[in-house]
């Protein structure tokens, strides 16, 4: 008695389907495109790359009080770095910040990197 079972070609076809479908997946879905990106090492867009950026510039103003921040914004990273053309941190997203002393601060998207 021969066993009944799928035909070598269609288990082939169907790993291949199932391949184009995570590609396509990978494409369109951001978390999951990011999730490839990270495992393989690609970098994404140097519009990407500069968000983030940007975002570990505003995370390191939680180290300082409401003093010490005041007296250092103008200098930090979120206030100084620019991408390729020219824009800073400040003019393309918000950044709250929550000092050590318990306060909560925000440089708001736009403006000239002062803290409300």
């Amino acid at each position: 008695m021969r066993g009944q079972g799928l035909p070598l070609n269609t288990i082939v076809l169907g790993a291949l389907a199932l391949l184009v479908l995570v590609l396509l997946a990978a494409a369109f879905v951001p978390s999951i495109g990011n999730m490839f990106r990270q495992m393989f090492g690609i970098a994404g867009t140097a519009q990407e790359q500069f968000i983030r950026q940007c975002q570990i510039a505003c995370q390191n103003l939680n180290q300082y009080d409401s003093t010490t921040l005041s007296e250092i914004i103008a200098s930090s990273d979120f206030c100084t770095i620019t991408n390729s053309t020219g824009t800073h941190c400040y003019e393309i997203m918000s950044c709250t910040i929550h000092t050590t002393d318990g306060q909560t601060k925000k440089i708001s998207k736009g403006t000239s990197c002062t803290l409300s």
